[in-house]
């Protein structure tokens, strides 16, 4: 009987050798139970979130088990698949519909077994359960950063990321700090305050956009093909360059069968909003003059002064 292995690791915090360690651990399985593993059927996610409904490696297996490559699905355990309840479900329900059984060799779980579906059951809720749980741990991880006076992964244009403290190896052999601050970039600065100056003397969003890729000025997005009207107008409309600095005024929420974010506005009361003269990069009369100006150009062109607007003025 022909089997397939799926296996995954859900972050860069954890060894791409735990991929090998379960692909092992199935593989012993199926030697013992007279399955055949085909290297072909060997589907692998790295760095792959459990919330996750499209990695690679399980779109792959899904594609195939519709192929009716195989007849039995391993893994080492069911939080490999999946830890988005929902999702998981949906899965076992597909794969159950092609006559295919899964099996968690750790669990010692067989959807063949009837005895097993509650627990699977029951296993999924608990995974679905860790995944909220890890989402408030790492959000009040952040806010204590954020309390202690750190950034948490706030690369804004204009600033450059520098680390604090001693620094230290953690387990992994990675070099950690107490945490990392900001200052200002003088290059990315100089670039910013100009398209301030340029927006307030009375060129368009439009016109900075083509002036800036016509001279080669360095982009505010790396890796970007060049300047665009919904770059500048976010430059022009991003209030870290008046001093102050914005944390947590929006979340997610995943969609649990698509897996895509909607954002959404955050209570005032988790608002944490800071202000830092020490990284103000446009002075308060030109910031003033600006959001003036553009305030002026959304009133007389509603609805056409959005980033992206050929009359994004």
């Amino acid at each position: 009987m022909n089997a397939a292995i799926y296996a995954r690791y859900p972050s860069q915090n954890q060894r791409e050798e735990s991929i090998a360690d379960q692909i092992a651990s199935c593989r012993r399985f199926a030697s013992d139970s007279d399955l055949v593993v085909l290297d072909a059927h060997v589907y692998t996610d790295a760095a792959a979130s459990g919330a996750s409904v499209d990695p690679p490696g399980l779109v792959a297996l899904r594609a195939d088990a519709k192929k009716g490559l195989f007849s039995v699905v391993l893994v080492d355990d069911l939080c490999r698949m999946a830890r988005n309840n929902l999702f998981l479900q949906t899965v076992l329900g597909e794969i159950y519909s092609l006559g295919i059984r899964l099996i968690s060799v750790a669990e010692g779980l067989d959807t063949a077994d009837d005895e097993s579906t509650l627990v699977i059951h029951i296993r999924g809720a608990v995974n679905q359960l860790y995944l909220a749980d890890l989402r408030k741990k790492t959000l009040r991880g952040l806010l204590g950063q954020k309390r202690r006076g750190f950034t948490v992964g706030e690369r804004t244009f204009g600033y450059r990321s520098k680390p604090v403290g001693e620094p230290r190896v953690d387990r992994t052999g990675r070099v950690r700090y107490h945490g990392y601050d900001q200052e200002v970039d003088p290059a990315e600065a100089a670039v910013v305050r100009r398209i301030f100056e340029e927006y307030v003397a009375g060129l368009s969003v439009t016109a900075i956009a083509r002036k800036f890729d016509t001279e080669g000025v360095p982009h505010a997005i790396r890796n970007a093909r060049g300047w665009s009207v919904s770059s500048v107008f976010r430059i022009l409309r991003n209030v870290k360059y008046s001093g102050v600095r914005p944390w947590n005024l929006t979340g997610s929420r995943r969609d649990p069968l698509t897996g895509s974010q909607r954002r959404f506005r955050q209570p005032e009361s988790e608002h944490d909003v800071r202000s830092r003269e020490d990284l103000r990069i446009i002075p308060k009369p030109l910031w003033d003059a600006v959001q003036l100006r553009l305030e002026n150009m959304k009133r007389i062109f509603p609805g056409r002064s959005r980033p992206g607007s050929s009359e994004a003025n």
